[in-house]
């Protein structure tokens, strides 16, 4: 009977009705999976890019920005080019001279790096636009700091 039992479950096995016994899952106290992080992020953010917008650093960003469900509003100069990436993206494109928006978090995009007002400043190599975004968007998620987080990014 108990070669017939241990028979049995061996089938069982290779026919994948059973299951091996796996490692159970190391999860931090907030129940993700070690070193992952997840923040929330206010949904009444919305962001406001008045210039630097279709550089390839200010595409980086807002591709960034939008995949974590982010409304971008920007201003550009070439209209065209401009309303093809807010159809791309979702964003919503404005043409120069229109006054900024009052309730959007500005985000200054300079050669080389992003300023979040009162925020953060994020300085970047070439090459580096992705990285330096999502520190961004990690600034962005972060509660208002009394100081200004200034981040490097070098290769």
């Amino acid at each position: 009977m108990a070669d017939n039992y241990i028979g049995n479950r061996m089938d069982d096995y290779r026919a994948g009705r059973l299951q091996a016994a796996s490692k159970p899952r190391r999860l931090s106290p907030s129940g993700l999976p070690l070193g992952q992080l997840s923040l929330a992020v206010d949904p009444a953010l919305r962001v406001w890019l008045p210039q630097g917008a279709l550089t390839a650093a200010g595409e980086v960003l807002m591709r960034t920005l939008r995949a974590a469900a982010i409304p971008v509003s920007y201003r550009a100069a070439a209209s065209r080019q401009g309303a093809a990436l807010a159809m791309e993206l979702g964003a919503r494109h404005y043409p120069d001279g229109t006054p900024a928006p009052t309730d959007h978090q500005e985000i200054l995009l300079t050669d080389g790096q992003f300023l979040l007002p009162g925020r953060a400043c994020i300085c970047f190599a070439p090459g580096l636009e992705l990285l330096a975004a999502q520190n961004a968007l990690l600034a962005l998620a972060l509660p208002s700091q009394p100081s200004i987080i200034h981040v490097q990014i070098t290769p």
